[in-house]
């Protein structure tokens, strides 16, 4: 059957239309969404040649692109397209590419179009493998690689002669075994769709030089679950821990946060060791368990981290000691430290966030 449309949430997925080269001319043209693409000296003449060919093309002949059109579901106003090459020499091999216009970056609309693609080409057109290709600064194409499940197959060197320069590029791949098996986390991500509440926390903002108006470095990212529009639950997760960081979220409580309650204080990122982002670090790991916390603190912390933890566990043995084996004996689980050192990419999720560390 030849294709007609897809839909999506916020998305429509159809073939091009001789209305559409005034948009896509508008996209294309733009520096911003032009510098990591490889067409130069657009011209609306050549864009209506490209549209009618679009229009008339057949997705999935091999040694062939098609250009999908995306545009809002709402208003039908084209926002961009995404093109499947298949291999001519085999064609159950393609390759993937895909452009946003400016003003629709950002909010998760290339995310629901792409997805909506590949599953059309892994069950219609039945591909085995796509593969897609992104400039190494092309920091946004690459999250959405990642947020689709994409795995990172390789990186040349100045091998792609674009603009004036030679760049480096990602090399990443998806399988129809793959998509079909990640397709359970897709449904989820779509239910926690507008389910989330974030509220950010600043705990502190002071810098290395004491100033008696400001605490050390440190931020509570606190997403409250209200699924079925009915408050569920809430997690705080803390990024760095400078000076007065408990005391900070011990008086943020008070003020109705309750996520940051002593006992649920678990979840803490580091992002690097310097003193006024780490000072903290030893009220975290202990006043909290003294105030009940019965859970293990999880730190996820930049190389040299275990160190750091296992040296302050050192120091504070005696305490910890006294504490478990007083006349009323603290738990035996809320001192426990558990450490994860990253480096680059993906760090953390749960059914609330995804965490990733760049370079």
């Amino acid at each position: 059957m030849p294709f007609q449309q897809l839909t999506t949430e916020r998305t429509l997925i159809r073939r091009f239309r001789a209305e559409d080269v005034a948009d896509l001319y508008a996209i294309r043209s733009d520096p911003t969404v032009a510098k990591f693409q490889s067409w130069e000296d657009i011209n609306e003449e050549a864009l209506r040649h490209f549209v009618q060919a679009m229009h008339e093309a057949t997705p999935g002949t091999p040694g062939e692109w098609f250009q999908f059109a995306i545009a809002l579901r709402t208003t039908g106003e084209l926002i961009g397209d995404c093109g499947i090459h298949i291999l001519a020499e085999d064609s159950r091999l393609g390759e993937l590419g895909y452009t946003l216009g400016r003003r629709f970056q950002g909010q998760g609309l290339a995310y629901e179009a792409v997805a909506a693609i590949l599953t059309y080409v892994f069950t219609t057109l039945n591909l085995h493998r796509i593969a897609a290709i992104v400039d190494v600064r092309n920091r946004s194409s690459v999250k959405l690689l990642e947020r689709l499940g994409f795995r990172r197959e390789g990186k040349t060197h100045q091998a792609f002669w674009n603009k004036g320069e030679w760049v480096d590029e990602y090399l990443y791949a998806m399988t129809g075994r793959r998509w079909a098996a990640l397709a359970p986390i897709r449904a989820a991500a779509v239910q926690q769709h507008g389910r989330t509440k974030t509220q950010v926390v600043l705990l502190g903002t002071g810098t290395p030089n004491p100033d008696p108006e400001r605490h050390g470095s440190a931020v509570a990212v606190v997403v409250q679950d209200n699924e079925h529009g009915k408050k569920r639950r809430s997690q705080a997760y803390l990024v760095d821990a400078g000076p007065g960081i408990v005391r900070r979220a011990a008086d943020a409580a008070t003020r109705g946060i309750d996520a940051l309650a002593m006992p649920r204080l678990t979840r803490l990122f580091l992002t690097h060791h310097h003193s006024d982002h780490t000072a903290g670090l030893p009220d975290l790991m202990l006043l909290p368990w003294v105030l009940e916390r019965n859970e293990t603190l999880v730190i996820y912390g930049p190389v040299g981290t275990q160190a750091m933890v296992d040296h302050l566990l050192a120091a504070y043995a005696e305490d910890i000691r006294e504490r478990r084996e007083g006349l009323e004996p603290s738990n035996d689980q809320g001192y426990r430290v558990e450490v994860h050192e990253y480096e680059a990419g993906e760090i953390y999720r749960d059914d609330l966030v995804r965490v990733e560390a760049f370079r």
